[in-house]
């Protein structure tokens, strides 16, 4: 990593904007752990978030990996009332169905730079019996931006 910021005193904004995050809170999804250049994410099981099969939807597996890599890029930012990340790119690979009673994503931070922020995330379900099976790994790259002003 590059230098170190000051991250515990970052942390309740982090969490703030996270409970203010529309989307996140439409599909329920839940921050389970924060640290600098991490963060874990989980979703759980519920009908509208399956596909005809009733595996969590590919979307929903891209959306987890999504927001749980956005997350985890925040942590470095040296504030996140200014400073803000956007995702530029992403690769997923999904390697075995979502079945499972909670959908979990855990990010980290590979290359924190000045522009661009690689991260890699590796998702997982959680099933009946408490077995954790992977399910996806990727790696993404979020671009750094300053904050939009509200609508």
């Amino acid at each position: 990593m590059t230098k170190h910021i000051d991250f515990e005193a970052r942390r309740a904004d982090i969490e703030l904007s996270i409970e203010h995050a529309a989307f996140i809170q439409y599909v329920g999804a839940e921050l389970v752990h924060l640290a600098y250049g991490h963060a874990t994410m989980q979703v759980k099981r519920r009908p509208q978030l399956l596909q005809n099969g009733g595996f969590f939807h590919g979307g929903m597996v891209s959306m987890m990996f999504d927001c749980t890599a956005a997350v985890a890029a925040s942590t470095i930012l040296p504030s996140i009332i200014e400073d803000y990340v956007v995702t530029a790119e992403f690769k997923i690979n999904m390697f075995s169905p979502a079945d499972g009673e909670r959908l979990i994503c855990r990010a980290d931070v590979l290359k924190p730079g000045r522009t661009l922020i690689v991260v890699e995330a590796k998702l997982a379900v959680i099933t009946e019996d408490g077995t954790e099976k992977p399910v996806a790994a990727g790696l993404g790259t979020m671009a750094r931006t300053r904050r939009p002003k509200p609508l």
